[in-house]
């Protein structure tokens, strides 16, 4: 049918076929938006989920589900049977009295402490003995008294031997006399002349003198004033009181730290502030003392109400439970399964395990997700792309990856895709030139225009002077009476194998010959993907052969159409508008090539008003590596 059609010339229309594409690829674009987007992804893994054995699995385990037996039952009887346990019953009641507030109260109150302070007080053996103390007579407890004993130690010190001998001896009447001169200057000279005659030198001397002589002497002198003084009456008194018996305590205790004691004593036991303190101690009973005070003390707390029910609530069977209970493995299961039993995690899934099994099913969280698998099944979208992603009007966006195009949109060349000159003339000249049957002169982009946001190469009627190829002869400058243009990817794109297509109107002039052509770094092989210059054709043509096919019964010029050539490594086929016009398995290049645009006269014209060539985008692709 495909070939009858291109004898016929029934071209599907430019606009038609190409719109269907665009809405193709729109409707594909859709397709592989809505492949990554996050509806799809949760329905497929929805269906992973809901297909899935583990699913069914699950589903049969909901459905099987009993209240009774449950963890959930088992808790809440065991919750039951502690809440009629006793000790548990008691001490719930316990916790909640008036007699445990007050107990807690005033276990930690300052009035309890200092009842057990009291307490251990009036048992103490200081209480008892300050008790008894006062049941002695005044006498006797004066007597025990500190004072007393004050008194009793100076009675003793008084009737000591040392205390009585050294008064006696500061009492007698020759002591006056002794206290005067016991420091005096005549008791030391009396002193210093009895050590002086009683030396063995002056009693030699004394001996070894005559008696006159001796009085004559010096020591005779001595010895006269010795004598005055031994017979003195103060210093014989001395010498009298200084050999008594009682001297020696005199010796010992005069102006001693003991004697200053006793002094002191003395003043004490005599003055009145110690008649006040005996008479004190003797008058004091025991409602008098501290100890009294504080035992009246204890007595008023013991009345307290408050410390009452603490004693009386501190011997009951039900603090006595209660402590037990307090802290208890038993007590902390008890509130473990209260709080659990009153929580709405409990409450829900109580009220879940009870509903009959097909209502169970419909509130599990394993219906929600079939439930949101079917809608999503049953949605457009879903539908529309289960239904569509696969379609095979969709093959041609699978198989092919665009991999050069350019839209001619921008309102100039793209110079960074696009060369103005044939290849070798940018490689080896840096320069334009024009091949030696060509009677135009490649003006280096002059000729090209992008009025209309599509490209138009234009061959105009005007001289301009330039190179051309010769091979015999080499690039000649030469004369030329019409300029054209060409743009080639030779530097920025190239590729083996593919799909290359470019919608263009080729111009409506027999003798101006346009081209969509594609050629590597060797003038052959050539491949044309269409050319125009009245009636169209495609081919190849290679050193040894060349394959060229014409189209007939239509008008290729002055009309869009979308050329189109699929090339592979065993076969080529040309196309327009989707429809295949030539194929070919022979002689397929193997080369990367390059794509080329072009237009131009061959032979003389008397026109000179020649149509532009227009080419309103180019477009180049390679197989996807899922088609290669």
């Amino acid at each position: 049918m495909a070939g009858l059609k291109t004898l016929l010339g029934l071209y599907p229309k430019t606009t038609d076929y190409e719109e269907k594409r665009i809405e193709l690829q729109k409707e594909y674009n859709a397709l592989l938006e809505f492949e990554k987007s996050d509806e799809l992804k949760h329905f497929k893994e929805l269906e992973e989920t809901v297909t899935s054995e583990k699913f069914k699995i699950k589903q049969q385990e909901i459905l099987r589900l009993r209240y009774k037996g449950s963890e959930e039952f088992n808790k809440e009887k065991e919750f039951q049977q502690l809440s009629k346990s006793k000790d548990i019953k008691l001490y719930l009641k316990t916790a909640v009295s008036e007699e445990l507030a007050v107990y807690k109260q005033m276990s930690e109150s300052d009035d309890l402490k200092r009842l057990k302070e009291l307490e251990k007080f009036v048992q103490s053996e200081a209480f008892l003995k300050a008790k008894n103390h006062y049941k002695l007579s005044a006498k006797k407890r004066f007597e025990i008294s500190d004072l007393g004993h004050t008194q009793k130690q100076y009675k003793q010190k008084s009737k000591s031997e040392e205390i009585k001998g050294y008064f006696k001896f500061i009492g007698h009447k020759l002591y006056p006399n002794f206290k005067e001169i016991k420091d005096s200057d005549k008791l030391r000279r009396f002193e210093e002349l009895k050590a002086l005659v009683e030396s063995h030198e002056f009693t030699s001397k004394k001996h070894s003198m005559k008696k006159a002589e001796f009085k004559e002497s010096e020591e005779g002198k001595l010895w006269d004033e010795f004598t005055q003084l031994s017979k003195a009456k103060d210093v014989k008194d001395y010498f009298k009181l200084n050999a008594s018996h009682q001297k020696k305590y005199y010796d010992t205790l005069h102006d001693s730290d003991e004697l200053h004691a006793y002094d002191d004593l003395e003043k004490f036991i005599l003055s009145h502030d110690f008649k006040e303190q005996k008479k004190a101690i003797m008058e004091k009973g025991f409602h008098d003392t501290d100890e009294y005070k504080k035992f009246r003390e204890l007595e008023q707390l013991k009345k307290d109400e408050n410390m009452k029910i603490y004693f009386k609530f501190a011997k009951s069977k039900e603090l006595s439970n209660y402590k037990q209970i307090d802290g208890s493995d038993k007590l902390a299961r008890y509130h473990e399964l209260d709080a659990y039993i009153k929580t709405d995690e409990f409450i829900d899934r109580k009220a879940y395990l009870t509903l009959k099994p097909k209502e169970r099913w419909k509130q599990s969280e394993e219906y929600a997700r079939l439930d949101e698998y079917n809608r999503l099944k049953d949605s457009e979208m879903i539908k529309w792309f289960f239904k569509d992603f696969s379609h095979k009007k969709f093959d041609w966006f699978r198989t092919w990856n665009l991999t050069f195009n350019d839209e001619f949109d921008g309102g100039k060349l793209d110079t960074k895709k696009w060369l103005t000159r044939y290849y070798w003339g940018e490689e080896m000249l840096h320069n334009t030139y024009s091949l030696l049957d060509e009677k135009h002169y490649i003006s280096d982009g002059k000729n090209l225009d992008f009025t209309g946001s599509h490209l138009k190469i234009i061959t105009r009627k005007e001289k301009a002077d330039g190179l051309k190829w010769n091979p015999d002869l080499g690039f000649v400058p030469s004369e030329f009476e019409y300029t054209s243009g060409l743009i080639n990817s030779g530097k920025s794109f190239r590729q083996q194998y593919g799909l290359f297509e470019a919608k263009i109107k080729f111009a409506n002039a027999p003798k101006v010959l346009n081209a969509f052509w594609m050629v590597g770094d060797e003038q052959t092989p050539h491949i044309d993907v269409a050319k125009a210059n009245g009636k169209c054709s495609v081919g190849i043509q290679t050193d040894t052969e060349t394959f060229k096919k014409k189209l007939s019964r239509s008008k290729f010029s002055g009309n869009y159409f979308i050329y189109a050539m699929e090339w592979s490594a065993d076969k080529i086929t040309w196309s327009i508008n989707g429809l295949e016009v030539a194929s070919t398995s022979k002689n397929i290049p193997q080369d990367e090539m390059y794509v080329a645009l072009s237009a131009g006269l061959y032979e003389e014209i008397q026109d000179g008003n020649i149509p532009a060539m227009e080419v309103d985008w180019i477009r180049c692709y390679e197989k996807t590596k899922k088609e290669k």
